[in-house]
């Protein structure tokens, strides 16, 4: 005997497809005009190797309520770009075929300051790469880390890993270069939404050994 779908699996299913194509991607093509190999890239997919794909992107297309960060080294380093709800038969001069790492995230993902976006209220995340990309590590208010190098920070070791940091409202970090979160040794400072997504531009990446979070009010 067949069986036959309800009206409410078929609502689901639509449903579905439904949110799928509100989310958008990102569309990047090997050839000019949008030609040649499409690779889509999902909101929340990220590329830190193109692998077949490295020095092949020609053109684009990023969908409403997208963007997406281009880089010309793996890893998300290097020169890069953001691109939000645009298309372009072709790449800006000194970038066609040269993009190595791609991320795409919601519009507001790589903003500089996350004061508010409630999501982000008391912590502070610290990302392996620049643009907020790859491994991530969330730290609470009134936390302090010792040593990054610590088995109970996680299972991977973040110990002069980190190359780019947002700290939500209501939260101020202290990052430091060495153990202990010793004042001699502070890099800088974020507080109430604050952000770098490039470490590097401040001469600070791979350079975190110890973080001290608490709570912070104007």
């Amino acid at each position: 005997m067949k069986k036959v779908l309800g009206c409410g699996a078929v609502m689901v299913i639509v449903l579905c497809f439904t949110g799928l194509v509100f989310a958008g991607s990102g569309h990047f093509y090997k050839n000019s005009n949008k030609s040649g190999g499409e690779k889509i890239i999902g909101v929340g997919g990220e590329k830190s190797s193109l692998g077949s794909w490295n020095d092949k992107v020609s053109s684009y297309k990023i969908d409403s309520g997208v963007q997406c960060v281009i880089t010309k080294d793996g890893k998300f380093g290097g020169d890069y770009k953001y691109y939000e709800a645009t298309s372009n038969d072709h790449m800006p001069s000194g970038w066609n075929d040269k993009v190595s790492s791609i991320k795409c995230e919601t519009s507001t993902y790589f903003n500089d300051s996350y004061a508010g976006d409630s999501q982000f209220n008391n912590i502070c995340i610290v990302y392996e790469h620049a643009h907020y990309a790859g491994k991530s590590l969330t730290v609470n208010n009134d936390v302090s880390i010792n040593n990054l190098k610590d088995k109970k920070v996680g299972s991977w070791n973040w110990n002069d890993k980190i190359s780019s940091v947002r700290v939500g409202k209501n939260i101020q970090c202290d990052f430091y270069k060495n153990n202990d979160c010793k004042s001699q040794d502070k890099l800088f400072t974020l507080k109430n939404g604050q952000s770098k997504n490039r470490l590097s531009r401040w001469g600070h990446d791979n350079q975190i050994t110890s973080i001290k979070c608490y709570s912070y009010s104007n």
